[in-house]
């Protein structure tokens, strides 16, 4: 009877231990942060400390740079969706950022991403502002 209590006790040990499993919809407290008419869309960014900057549901604007100094909007009010924390080999230095943004935006944002680094512009929280109307 001990043996059978003491094995019952491992296992509501190592139970409670368990995490749950991950929501497939990543969510801010009540609102989803992948919305209909949206896709997510990962960006490679070359310094981590950007990444760890952001958090889940937080708004930011992209941008990049050419080699002539010359700034370009790529796409403006874009949610983090998330911020993997691993390093992989695409990426050992730096971190990857997944955005949510309108389907429209989504290959002009992956075709500059894949080009050249991207910048990013953190809103301030309840910031309805933007730097631009027409990215």
């Amino acid at each position: 009877m001990a043996a059978a209590l003491a094995f019952l006790a491992t296992i509501v040990a190592v139970s409670a231990l368990r995490a749950d499993p991950p929501d497939p919809t990543p969510t801010t407290d009540s609102a989803p942060l992948v919305r209909p008419g949206e896709v997510t869309v990962p960006i490679p960014l070359t310094v981590r400390a950007i990444a760890e900057a952001v958090q889940p549901g937080d708004i930011v604007d992209l941008v990049t740079v050419d080699e002539g100094g010359d700034a370009r909007l790529i796409a403006q009010r874009a949610r983090i969706v998330d911020r993997p924390t691993t390093g992989t080999a695409l990426t050992p230095t730096g971190a990857i950022l997944l955005v949510a943004v309108p389907r429209a935006r989504a290959l002009a944002l992956t075709a500059a991403a894949s080009q050249a680094p991207l910048s990013v512009l953190i809103h301030p929280p309840d910031d309805p502002a933007s730097l631009d109307s027409s990215p």
